[in-house]
């Protein structure tokens, strides 16, 4: 009787993977092997008996921990966890003659690298379509690679179809925006209710993971609180809805099918999900258009599925299981791919690592999951109102703070470290409050120049992480021990503020700084009140250090911030007078309907209106907590001007909280989520820009349409903060205090063609060199370093 042991995380959590092994035990148990289920986590007798009852697992089956490997010599060993794979080098020193198969349950995009560095002792991989297999031997040159879906042994299938009428749509899924993509669906719901009133469709989300903060903030922000619902009651007729980027299989999709649902799918980024169901005849596909994705969802509505149907896709199912012979399918195929090996003489001559070692490695890199659970725990409860009350009292919140970045800092100082690599790039905008500005726009010239770059950037929270999925790079949590490990392995790094204190700089690493708008305000050297001046200078002056290149857009540029930074101090860094790629984004689209209707399309979920017109007001951060931006009311404001006009208010990042307040305050007054927005797209749909002291009013320069200065507090902010430039000089306009009234007026009936003479002389006397090909002349900078 031959040996089977099974390696996993978790098999009493939730979850595909943990499905997948519990399939497996039943299978290689029903068909008379010995099996042994070795868990990394820890686990109570219980624990056994709840699952052996609840899933009717064989009684013979022995559970152990991961640190029990070393007790038994095995036949087969399945590693179902890739980065458990360095366990390989153990297992094969206990026993040369054991198969050792990896299994791949994560979608080869999302993988760590490093996990499957070393595949050597590996006899074998499991993958669960073609065409992960040929990109996975042409990734890693690892040719023992075998194609075989998971078990689905767990199925049961319905004798009769039912083709009841549904509204109702349901997804079950782990809540993790980087796989699942969930936050589509829900857009895709905001088209279907409130742009073309299908106010009968009802969403269930249903699963588990930090994303419901994410799911609840989208429904509100979206107003859908009557038609989606997370972790509800599941309704006993609905169509499945799956949007997600990866899958390798989707359990729930297959379960759905099984049951007797229309399933609605996305065929995935790597098209696994198109090649796995594309057999299935109670499949629809959607391809992540919304226009088109409403009217084939609202077409499924309608579809009638016949027994034949369901018949064909219970086969179809039942030929991807091996019905009634998975386990020993699996074994000849492997016990084929062993007989077929030569290992080299220098594998049996390797040193074993003690298993102490091993053991303790894992340990180390997983330490972060439970890093990123107490997070998760923390954001939950922090809106409890005890909770709540308590993190109000200062002292109780910095300790909580401390105590968050204590850990996080302990975990960075014993992780391993690690060579710079040349194609790793970390990208941060805005200290990870959103993926704009240069920084964005030099990471798409590098993905557009080196395809298979790694870009990873910087993000505060799981609103930023949409924004950076949806171009294809990885999102990291700004401070967490992924942020710093990803960090310290990007020889380039790319900001438009300062880079986090405790990450440091390492040997040989490139930062390139780009800041993040033509100063028209003084700053750090140069603010006129002497306390504010000291604190900022000496917090600054050693970030600046930090800096190899810095890029401008014109040689007065060069000199304010010189003089700002004191960058004479650093006689290591390079200035160069590229221009901004920022700005060249402007110039190359502010024609361009096609853009603008993009961006409608992202901010406003339809399409750009002929007559529709902007106003973008965009005031600039003041160092106080104020309840509101400015003294113009704004309401009033928009009810004076004709009804094709609306208002965009884009707080700074600082006063987001506000976005509420703006928010509610009239249905043609819009405030997005800033860490959505990418201030460039909305200077190309606006018509109008009002802003104050906020560099803004440059880079809208280059749309060359009207700017309207609002300021309110002149005199104050001379007095503490102060002006490099007179702003009405340059301009040759007046900055007053608008009534209501009379801004209406000015934003009606402009001089026509008054924008165009102070927008040129902007470009002309600030940012002359901003120009088309700034972004081909960072990346060449960078590539010649």
């Amino acid at each position: 009787m031959k040996k089977i042991g099974i390696i996993g995380f978790n098999i009493f959590a939730p979850g595909g993977t943990t499905r997948s092994n519990i399939n497996l035990i039943k299978e290689f148990s029903n068909s008379g092997f010995e099996v042994i289920l070795y868990n990394f986590k820890q686990f109570s007798k219980t624990d056994i008996l709840t699952l052996r009852y609840k899933e009717e697992i064989d009684g013979k089956v022995i559970f152990k921990t991961i640190r029990q490997l070393e007790e038994d010599k095995l036949d087969l060993y399945f590693i179902t966890r890739e980065s458990f794979f360095s366990l390989a080098e153990l297992l094969y020193h206990l026993n040369p003659k054991s198969i050792i198969v990896g299994e791949i349950h994560a979608p080869l995009a999302l993988i760590n690298e490093d996990d499957l560095k070393e595949l050597s002792y590996l006899t074998a991989i499991r993958v669960a379509t073609e065409s992960i297999k040929l990109e996975f031997v042409k990734k890693y040159n690892y040719k023992n690679v075998f194609v075989q879906t998971i078990s689905l042994n767990h199925l049961k299938f319905i004798s009769q179809i039912e083709n009841k009428k549904t509204t109702n749509l349901f997804v079950h899924s782990r809540f993790d925006e980087r796989q699942k993509d969930i936050s589509y669906s829900i857009k895709l719901m905001d088209y279907l209710v409130n742009q073309l009133n299908h106010t009968e469709l009802n969403f269930y989300i249903n699963g588990y993971g930090a994303g419901d903060v994410l799911y609840t903030n989208l429904i509100s922000y979206y107003s859908l609180e009557n038609n989606i619902f997370v972790n509800h009651p599941i309704p006993k007729d609905y169509i499945y809805l799956s949007t997600a980027r990866y899958e390798t299989l989707g359990f729930s999709v297959m379960e759905a099918i099984a049951n007797g649902h229309k399933v609605l799918l996305y065929g995935g980024d790597d098209d696994v999900v198109a090649d796995i169901y594309k057999n299935f005849s109670l499949v629809s596909w959607i391809n992540k258009s919304i226009e088109e994705d409403a009217m084939m969802l609202l077409n499924c509505l309608n579809k009638e599925v016949t027994q034949e149907d369901y018949q064909k896709d219970q086969q179809e199912i039942e030929r991807l299981n091996l019905q009634g012979f998975y386990a020993n399918q699996i074994v000849d195929t492997v016990e084929k791919i062993a007989g077929n090996i030569n290992y080299p003489t220098s594998l049996n001559k390797m040193k074993r690592k003690k298993s102490d070692y091993i053991f303790s490695h894992l340990e180390k890199k997983h330490q972060e999951e439970e890093f990123k659970k107490l997070k998760m725990f923390y954001t939950i409860i922090k809106d409890w109102p005890f909770i709540k009350r308590l993190l109000n009292v200062e002292p109780i919140r910095k300790v909580g703070i401390r105590f968050l970045k204590s850990i996080a800092s302990l975990m960075s100082r014993n992780s391993d470290t690690t060579e710079l690599l040349d194609d790793y790039y970390f990208i941060e905008s805005f200290h990870g409050a959103s993926f704009s500005g240069d920084p964005k726009y030099i990471a798409l010239m590098i993905a557009e120049k080196e395809p298979n770059s790694k870009i990873i950037v910087s993000s505060v929270n799981q609103l930023v992480d949409i924004e950076v999925l949806s171009y294809g790079f990885i999102p990291v949590r700004i401070g967490s021990i992924e942020y710093m490990t990803m960090f310290k392995k990007c020889k380039t790094v790319i900001v438009n503020g300062n880079t986090l204190d405790k990450v440091g700089k390492e040997k040989g690493q490139i930062i390139l700084q780009t800041w993040h708008g033509f100063p028209i305000k003084k700053m750090v050297n140069d603010i006129v009140n002497d306390k504010q001046r000291t604190l900022e200078a000496t917090a600054f002056a050693p970030r600046m250090l930090k800096w190899d290149y810095l890029i401008t857009s014109s040689n007065l540029n060069t000199k304010l911030l010189t003089s700002a930074f004191c960058l004479e101090s650093n006689t290591n860094l390079c200035i160069k007078e590229t221009g901004a790629p920022r700005n060249e984004y402007l110039m190359r689209n502010r024609q361009s309907q096609t853009e603008k209707n993009r961006i409608h399309w992202k901010y406003f979920n339809q399409s750009l209106q002929k007559d529709k017109k902007y106003i973008l007001f965009c005031p600039t951060w003041r160092n106080n907590k104020r309840k509101k931006v400015s003294n113009l009311d704004l309401k009033k404001f928009v009810q004076k001007l004709p009804v094709e006009y609306e208002v965009i208010v884009k707080l700074h990042p600082l006063e987001s909280g506000l976005r509420k307040h703006y928010k509610s305050l009239s249905p043609r007054i819009h405030c997005f989520f800033n860490e959505l927005v990418d201030i460039q797209e909305l200077y190309l749909i606006s018509d109008v820009l009002i802003s104050d002291y906020s560099s803004a009013a440059i880079d809208f320069a280059h749309v060359e349409k009207p700017i309207i200065f609002l300021q309110e507090d002149q005199s104050e902010y001379q007095e503490t903060i102060g002006w490099y430039l007179d702003i009405q000089e340059i301009c040759n306009i007046k900055t007053i205090h608008y009534s209501v009234d009379r801004l209406v007026k000015e934003i009606i009936n402009p001089v026509v063609g008054n924008e165009l003479i102070y927008t040129r002389r902007i470009q002309k006397e600030l940012i002359s060199e901003d120009k088309i090909g700034s972004s081909l002349k960072v990346w060449e900078l960078l590539k010649n370093k």
